[in-house]
């Protein structure tokens, strides 16, 4: 937290305070010389102390059913990139993932070097040193500017979680290295670009170290207040993964590729579970579907396949994957191999099916525009298969 790094509780830990960094003219930081130095300090500290407590087990799943449903999956929908917004409520602000875990590198640590200075959460540490070189006087203001929104209750009480819970070994020697090393850093700024404000800097930077060392052990507020200000200005992940940036593209470019291919859209695996029920109709399902509800009901319905008929023709492909499976079902009325099941020997005549196929097709296309229908829609033109079948469920019902 802010203030001197050696006024921090000093545990039973025998470590000594950094010595003989090497500062040799202002402006002037050796990042790699000090972290020799403090190697020396906090070397036997590292690997003699206790590993940190583990997290208690998760509670045991509930039994999953033995042939759960199948669930439709949502269109992608494209959004407008945003920029994040500076954190103003750290009480409030959700987490988000360290730099090591977007795949950020350190350049003046090795993952086993900072791990050994710093703890489980070294590659973050590192990470946030790295960074100290590029802070100019406008983002200075910047820091300043968020340091200055957090609230006095609310440090306060990180201060406290602080000096309570974590004054002791391992903790305090992991936190003591990289506060050394900040204070290092500070030691060497030229300010006259951004005057007072690299104070501050510092401070958001002891308070950021902190928070990253322990940020599995912090209850959501605490880290919130501690890293907020720093993570709004310096943990930005255009800047900080774009390595990661690019896999979760491609990730998304692949689903997007796997979607076009699926021969029904994003819902294919509950249309072919749907063909599988249509292969195994008994009469009594076919007479049920056959059978007609009041004029207003068919009206209703007329007017939901009229909706549906025209989401369809917004996109080639939405009308292509209804094209495919009203060819299914003509597979099925005629009693013969469709793409995905034979039909041949069910039951019921070809004079039967063919008067059960729009209450067929209806339901199919239910299933297939799932995620585009309106609720009201998609449950009328469901309504006679659910009636006289069953399943499969829908994915809203």
């Amino acid at each position: 937290m802010e203030g001197n790094p050696t006024d921090r509780p000093q545990g039973d830990t025998g470590e000594a305070a950094v010595e003989g960094s090497p500062v040799t003219e202002p402006g002037h930081f050796d990042l790699n010389a000090a972290i020799a130095a403090a190697m020396s300090g906090v070397r036997s500290m590292a690997a003699d102390a206790p590993p940190p407590p583990a997290a208690a087990p998760a509670p045991p799943a509930a039994d999953a059913p033995s042939e759960p449903p199948v669930e439709a999956s949502p269109r992608p929908a494209p959004e407008p990139a945003q920029k994040p917004e500076p954190v103003s409520s750290p009480a409030t602000a959700p987490r988000s993932t360290s730099p090591a875990e977007r795949g950020a590198t350190p350049a003046s640590f090795s993952p086993e070097r900072a791990r050994r200075l710093f703890g489980p959460h070294g590659e973050d540490i590192a990470w946030l040193l790295d960074s100290l070189p590029s802070i100019d006087g406008d983002t200075a203001r910047q820091i300043d500017d968020a340091y200055g929104a957090v609230e006095d209750r609310d440090r306060d009480a990180a201060d406290t979680v602080l000096a309570s819970q974590f004054s002791g070994a391992p903790f305090n020697g992991w936190m003591q290295a990289a506060e050394d090393l900040v204070g290092e850093w500070a030691g060497t700024v030229d300010t006259s670009a951004g005057g007072e404000a690299y104070e501050v800097v510092k401070s958001a930077a002891l308070d950021a170290v902190d928070a990253l060392i322990l940020q599995d052990r912090l209850d959501d507020r605490t880290y919130a207040t501690l890293y907020g200000p720093w993570e709004s200005v310096m943990d930005t992940s255009d800047d900080a993964a774009p390595d990661a940036q690019a896999d979760a593209q491609a990730d998304e470019d692949a689903e997007a590729e796997k979607e076009e291919e699926a021969e029904f859209g994003p819902n294919t695996d509950l249309l072919v579970q749907f063909f599988g029920y249509l292969r195994h109709l008994t009469e009594a399902q076919i007479d049920g579907l056959v059978k007609r509800g009041t004029r207003e009901w068919e009206r209703t319905v007329q007017e939901s396949r009229n909706r549906c008929d025209a989401i369809a023709a917004e996109k080639p492909r939405w009308s292509d994957e209804c094209g495919s499976a009203a060819d299914e079902i003509d597979a099925w009325v005629a009693g013969r191999q469709g793409r995905h099941f034979d039909y041949a020997g069910g039951a019921g005549t070809d004079q039967d099916r063919e008067a059960a196929r729009t209450a067929v097709y209806d339901a199919a296309t239910a299933l297939v525009m799932a995620d585009l229908l309106d609720y009201d829609d998609a449950a009328a033109l469901y309504a006679s298969w659910g009636d006289a079948v069953g399943g499969p469920r829908r994915p809203e019902d």
